[in-house]
């Protein structure tokens, strides 16, 4: 899939390049604007799922929006013309 397939109208509302804000645990743009919410830290630590310290979910919450937003700089169309 060729990036500007992918990522041709999110580009028209959002502006590279993209940060993971752990007090927010959400995905920002340039701009600061929110484009993705990182959620699980319920899944991590409940009962009746994975039952993780809170430390340990912590960590793996804030370790998948920064892998995201990598994820999402590394695909967006024109990021180097835009940071």
């Amino acid at each position: 899939m060729v990036c500007g397939d992918l990522f041709g109208l999110p580009s028209k509302y959002w502006k590279a390049p993209f940060r993971y804000n752990a007090d927010s645990s959400a995905v920002h743009d340039a701009k600061g604007e929110m484009i993705l919410d990182v959620r699980g830290y319920g899944y991590l630590t409940g009962k009746g799922s994975l039952g993780l310290p809170d430390a340990l979910a912590c960590k793996i919450q804030d370790e998948l929006g920064e892998g995201l937003a990598k994820l999402i700089n590394a695909s967006w169309p024109n990021i180097k013309a835009q940071t």
